[in-house]
């Protein structure tokens, strides 16, 4: 594990250097405005293309057990039913975070940016096809419920044409369905092995594999900006917030339980519980745990700051949940390899 940690520090280091030191601002495109075209390039076109070469990759054929997917999906559904009871609240002095902001980040953790490299260096490439479904079955998730529990706490009604208009404009969302059908198609027509299909397997790996790499370095962009005194985003660093609700430590420990305790906690619980029906092996457990146990998604910041959810204190809990995860995945790991 230490050593798969390890392999993944070079581009968060010159990730976090260049957040830092502005590397990528020029005189016309400031370092937001290039941040956000690397993000948009690894949720458009990367992590998509690595999710449909999954399926047409003729070394393996990805069987799905769909009760997986189900799995994945129900921790994070429990988990905002937990953040919408407990959201807002006053512990002491201070306020917790909202319930849509804290539920925001109990639903979208860090899976593809940081997951799927982690799976990918630490339980090996055979499991990245998996894990790259089940990343795109949680996208799908918060686009869906993410959204709608923003604009609730914003006061807007609530549109499920709008709401389904964005999970079908949502390549990651959409990679598994265009990548199973693919698939099928392909096996019907007998093309499956033809020159044209390995050829744009090929295209769609390449493209695919920059995912990784790309996800680690847009991670270290941001932690650099917002937790060394940068503006990569165009706000203000981390250390100018201004005070407001989960801002501060409660705020903060509230983030970090619900995102890095009681999300893999219930996955974990869930998965043994449901052993004896659902063929889950070791792997696949620990697969499901550690995409469970990523911190918070880079993304919640956009859409938190989009809606005008306390934007201030996402950044701060993308950062907290970030550096407490470092000791928090190993963890997790090593409970589920002691109980798988």
């Amino acid at each position: 594990m230490l050593g798969a940690l390890v392999s993944l520090l070079l581009p968060l280091v010159l990730g976090v250097a260049a957040g830092r030191g502005e590397w990528l601002a020029t005189e016309s495109v400031s370092s937001a405005q290039a941040m956000g075209a690397l993000n948009r390039f690894a949720l458009l076109v990367a992590f998509p293309a690595l999710v449909v070469a999954s399926f047409l990759d003729p070394s393996r054929t990805l069987s799905l057990a769909w009760p997986l997917l189900l799995l994945s999906a129900a921790p994070q559904l429990v988990a905002v039913g937990v953040a919408l009871l407990v959201g807002g609240r006053r512990v002491g002095r201070e306020t917790l975070p909202s319930r849509g902001t804290l539920a925001l980040v109990a639903l979208f953790g860090n899976s593809a940016y940081l997951g799927l490299p982690l799976v990918e260096a630490v339980l090996g490439p055979a499991q990245l096809a998996l894990a790259s479904v089940i990343v795109s079955v949680h996208v799908a998730l918060t686009v869906m419920l993410g959204t709608a529990l923003l604009d609730a706490q914003g006061g807007r009604r609530l549109e499920p044409r709008a709401v389904i208009g964005k999970v079908l404009k949502s390549p990651l969302a959409m990679s598994p369905i265009v990548g199973a059908l693919a698939a099928w198609a392909l096996r019907a027509g007998g093309a499956e092995d033809h020159p044209a299909t390995v050829a744009a397997f090929h295209a769609l790996d390449v493209l695919g594999k920059s995912a990784s790499p790309l996800g680690i370095f847009v991670l270290g962009l941001f932690l650099g900006g917002h937790f060394l005194g940068g503006q990569p985003l165009g706000g203000q660093p981390l250390g100018a917030e201004r005070a407001g609700a989960g801002a501060g430590l409660v705020g903060q420990l509230a983030f970090a339980l619900i995102r890095l305790a009681l999300v893999p906690a219930l996955t974990l619980g869930f998965a043994l519980a449901l052993r004896a029906s659902v063929p889950i092996d070791q792997d696949t457990l620990r697969t499901l745990v550690l995409l469970s146990s990523v911190p918070a998604a880079i993304s919640t910041f956009a859409m938190a700051e989009h809606a005008k959810a306390e934007p201030e204190a996402v950044a701060r809990a993308i950062v907290t949940t970030s550096i407490a995860s470092f000791i928090t995945i190993p963890l997790w790991l090593a409970l589920t390899s002691a109980l798988a």
